[in-house]
């Protein structure tokens, strides 16, 4: 039997410029719950939000949209878009 690999789980991991601002920002802004904070200053944390998993954080795209991916309970990534004309 050949069988092909299969991903059963992914965690996004994101490098921004201030964590504090980024998970206020998805607490506030995208209603992201529990935010958890290492280290002083912190160097790291975890946010959670009805188990929706962000696999893109939003960017600015050459066909003017701003879109981020997001990852179901299944595993699909599903891609959400704003028009930015």
């Amino acid at each position: 039997m050949t069988g092909r690999a299969k991903l059963t789980s992914s965690t996004p991991l994101f490098v921004v410029s201030d964590l504090t601002r980024s998970v206020e920002f998805y607490v506030q802004e995208l209603a992201f719950q529990d935010p958890s904070l290492w280290g002083e200053p912190p160097c790291f944390g975890l946010i959670h939000r009805d188990g929706v998993e962000i696999a893109r954080l939003p960017e600015r795209t050459v066909y003017n949209m701003i879109e981020m991916e997001i990852v179901d309970p299944d595993g699909y990534r599903i891609c959400l878009g704003q028009d930015t004309k």
